[in-house]
């Protein structure tokens, strides 16, 4: 049973529901037309918002980017290529994740704040 099928006895004129709340049809509204404060207040906390295909695209690039390292991290070359350069690496898993992990998140940096950042 929802809260609207669940009416309590009125006060006044406002119908009430078990759960404490309002109808959403008895709340007030304002019609009127908004301020020049509130439009700008409006502008300013969405004025960076990105609508449709080209937010989605930009988040798809990113995330393409991030499956391509982690295949390219994952691979048995970078990981002989790791121990050439940091021998204590092949000695532990957890040194040859933690280098693999710091590599891709600075790689991820790199492309994302010069490559992408030039492309957008």
């Amino acid at each position: 049973m929802t809260l609207q099928q669940r009416k309590v006895p009125q006060s006044g004129n406002v119908p009430r529901f078990e759960g404490g709340g309002d109808a959403i049809s008895s709340l007030p509204t304002d019609n009127g037309q908004p301020t020049n404060s509130e439009l700008q207040a409006v502008n300013s906390i969405f004025k960076n918002s990105k609508k449709g295909m080209s937010s989605m695209y930009a988040d798809l690039k990113e995330v393409l980017l991030v499956g391509f390292l982690f295949v390219i991290f994952s691979l048995p070359v970078t990981e002989s290529l790791v121990t050439k350069c940091v021998p204590y690496a092949g000695e532990s898993e957890y040194a040859m994740i933690g280098i693999k992990v710091c590599a891709v998140m600075a790689l991820f940096w790199v492309v994302t704040h010069f490559y992408l950042a030039k492309a957008s």
